[in-house]
Parts: C-alpha cells; sequence; structure tokens
C-alpha cells in the first residue's frame, strides 16, 4: 500500500495515543507528503514524533498541543495546518475516552459529560473545521475527491455491550454524524466513514474474549491499517459506511445497522 497517500496532507487527533500513533505512522508509511498531528498529552505526542523523525526523516512534520475538547483550540489547530501546508487531504480524527462499565441507573452527570466532550463533541467539532477547509480546495491531482474524513469510534456504537451505557451514548453519536456528513458533503466530493474497533482496557469487559473467535481485541495497527485503506484513494467510491475492525465480533451482536 506503499504510495498510496503521495502529495497529499494527512492529520491525526490524538496522535499521543497508542491507536493515533500507530494510524499517524501508518499515514507516513504509505507516504502522504505532509503530516500534522495534535494530543493534549505533550508528553506522548512527542513520543509519536520522535518515531516518525526516527523512520520518516523526508516527511514535513506539523505537531501541536491541542485540546480537543475545545472548539477554539481545534479551529487554530487546523488553522495553522492550512496556512503551513495549503490544504487538508485526509484526516483521522479519534475518540478515545472508555468511561467505567456500570448500570444505566449509577451513571454520574460529571462522567457522561467527560465521555460526551472527548468523544461525541470532539469529533463533532474536529470535522466542523475539518470540512470546512476542505470544501475550499480542488482535488488533489489525479484524485476525485477534496478530501476524505475517517472517524475512529467504537464497535459500541453499533452493538449493546455490557455495562457501556454512556460510551454507547457517545459512540453512537459519532456513527450518526458520520452518515449525516457523509450525505450532506457528498456532492462537494468529500467522503466520511467510520472505523468500529473492539478495544477495552477494564477488566470487567474479559469476558468478551471468552467469547471471541480469535481470543483478543483489535490491536493499533489493525486499526491504523482499516484507516490508512478508508482515507485514501483506493476507497474513492466509499462513503458512509462503519466498517467494523472486531475480527468479526460484530457478527455476534447483529453488526451495523443497514
Amino acid at each position: 500500500m506503499a504510495g498510496t497517500l503521495v502529495g497529499g496532507t494527512a492529520i491525526v487527533t490524538r496522535a499521543g495515543s497508542a491507536t493515533g500513533r500507530a494510524i499517524a505512522l501508518a499515514f507516513a508509511r504509505d507516504g502522504c507528503s505532509n503530516l500534522a498531528i495534535g494530543d493534549q498529552d505533550s508528553t506522548s505526542l512527542e513520543e509519536t514524533v520522535s518515531l516518525l523523525r526516527k523512520q520518516y526523516n523526508t516527511l514535513n512534520l506539523l505537531h501541536s498541543e491541542v485540546n480537543f475538547n475545545n472548539e477554539a483550540s481545534i479551529s487554530r489547530f487546523m488553522q495553522s495546518i492550512v496556512d503551513k501546508f495549503g490544504r487538508i487531504d485526509f484526516a483521522a480524527s479519534l475518540a478515545t475516552h472508555e468511561p467505567p462499565a456500570t448500570g444505566a441507573h449509577e451513571v454520574e452527570e460529571r462522567e457522561f459529560d467527560l465521555a460526551f466532550e472527548n468523544n461525541q463533541k470532539s469529533i463533532f467539532f474536529c470535522s466542523k473545521a475539518i470540512l470546512g477547509h476542505m470544501i475550499k480546495q480542488e482535488p488533489l491531482e489525479g484524485q476525485i475527491t477534496r478530501g476524505s474524513i475517517v472517524n475512529v469510534a467504537s464497535i459500541a456504537s453499533t452493538a449493546a455491550l455490557p455495562g457501556m451505557h454512556v460510551y454507547s451514548a457517545t459512540m453512537g453519536g459519532v456513527y450518526g454524524l458520520s452518515k449525516t456528513d457523509a450525505y450532506d458533503y457528498a456532492t462537494d466530493r468529500i467522503r466520511v466513514n467510520v472505523v468500529s474497533p473492539l478495544m477495552f482496557s477494564q477488566p470487567s469487559l474479559s469476558a468478551l474474549l471468552d467469547e471471541h473467535p480469535f481470543g483478543r481485541y483489535t490491536l493499533p495497527e489493525d486499526v491504523a491499517n482499516a484507516v490508512a485503506f478508508l482515507v485514501g484513494p483506493r476507497a474513492d467510491f466509499i462513503s458512509g459506511i462503519t466498517l467494523p475492525v472486531d475480527g468479526g465480533y460484530h457478527l455476534k451482536t447483529g453488526g451495523p445497522p443497514r
């Protein structure tokens, strides 16, 4: 797949996370000319920057500490990318907050607000800013789309998982937003898709692995490969889908609605 993103400018939000880092490395691997990455955690972000510079020393790299829960901070970051590179072609936006599994009747308002801020609100305002720049640009030479966005959510966006009421609510919002954006911006030749992995850190959900055909969760590299495909020109006629990257776990729960 090397070379599929040549000539383009790619961005990755929350690039200090394991999944964000893997996506950034995949974008560089696949030949993007310019890469912009951001995260609220400057230490984790610097680790990603160090890896990118070590492995891809000719890459034009922009990195910035960004509060992805704040629209003004997001807007400044996106504008800085356009100011430096002139455009945004490939975007990966991540929703990464995993609230504790608990009964719906036990959820505290502050936990719901935290999940909403980090997942649904963050993706919404990233999409708003990215789309605002993409509609003003012409397609890259040799390509048919003005740009492509992949939002990284969770299998919880379409499947029922025990105790994950808040998580499912916020990830379901990412799913709905992405479908609407894909529909509304299709005439502008902008594609929007979702990747939904099965990734959890809580011991209380370990029983999911006992029922999993592959016996493991999604790896960051699994997500990165899916995102790199969907965001690039080999997926030019794919928009508005949710791609489960879960080793088939969604088959047990019914999968994304059609």
